[in-house]
């Protein structure tokens, strides 16, 4: 029988500057397995990360910033190759920053400078990062959230 692949990624909470990302296997069918290995690129298709993992449904990938990430994860049993490939955007950083943008936003009905404008524009990146990544546009995604981060660090920002 054929394996039916199948697999999900969870951002942790940043802490110290580093998120831990959860790769997770959670394919049926497995034969008699061979191997199983992950590999981790970046949005330009750049190796980050490779590891055997066994026997092993998880494996810990540790990110210091938001971005576009593609696992790749490919499993041999005794009925063949098979591959796993999830598409994610991290947005633990981004959502640390917004609610720290949100307490400092003390009166939005005074909102001189158009902060609330800006953490808006920066909501809409990051859901815009969201869909580009389903959609496995990779540079899109990244483009979008970095904008997000910056926007949402730098709510004052005047972009006239």
């Amino acid at each position: 029988m054929a394996v039916i692949g199948s697999a999900n990624v969870t951002a942790g909470v940043p802490l110290n500057g580093i998120a831990t990302l959860t790769f997770t296997d959670t394919s049926a069918s497995i034969g008699t397995l061979l191997s199983r290995t992950l590999i981790v690129n970046d949005y330009l298709s750049n190796l980050l990360f490779s590891a055997s993992m066994g026997a092993s449904r998880t494996a810990f990938f540790n990110v210091t910033a938001d971005g576009y990430y593609s696992f790749i994860e490919t499993i041999i049993d005794n009925t063949g190759t098979y591959t796993v490939p999830v598409n994610i955007c991290t947005t633990s950083f981004y959502q640390q920053a917004f609610v720290n943008a949100m307490v400092a936003l003390q009166n939005q009905n005074t909102d001189l400078y158009g902060t609330m404008v800006n953490i808006s524009n920066a909501q809409n990146n990051r859901y815009g990062s969201q869909d580009a990544a389903l959609f496995s546009q990779p540079v899109i995604s990244q483009n979008l959230i970095t904008y997000a981060n910056f926007l949402i660090n730098n709510p004052y920002y005047v972009n006239q």
